[in-house]
């Protein structure tokens, strides 16, 4: 089954300034409170390419942005300063990608 999405021309012609961001250095192959940080942020942006692409998401692509948001939870209270920053534009593209579901 595919998800689809409301009109999503914003969501294609904003640039999504967290790709214009550098995944945190110091978080290179960090698991943060079980959380493999890089595979969260890597699956997250591979869903948000295929969505601007498709303009839909499969069950399993929601299912991991649902994980991702718990993960994120998770996670955040660990964080300051740029990784802190990166990681919460990470949740607002997955709040975005979720928003939109019809």
């Amino acid at each position: 089954m595919v998800i689809n999405f409301r009109d999503m021309s914003d969501f294609k012609s904003d640039p999504r300034s967290i790709y214009e961001m550098p995944f945190p250095d110091d978080l290179s192959g960090a698991v943060i409170k079980g959380v493999d940080v890089q595979i969260l942020a890597a699956d997250t942006l591979r869903i948000a390419d295929y969505f601007a692409k498709h303009q839909e998401l499969s069950e399993i692509q929601s299912a991991v942005l649902k994980e991702n948001t718990k993960d994120l939870e998770l996670i955040l209270p660990a964080l300051t300063g740029y990784p802190l920053e990166y990681f919460l534009k990470i949740k607002n593209l997955i709040s975005e990608l979720t928003s939109k579901t019809l």
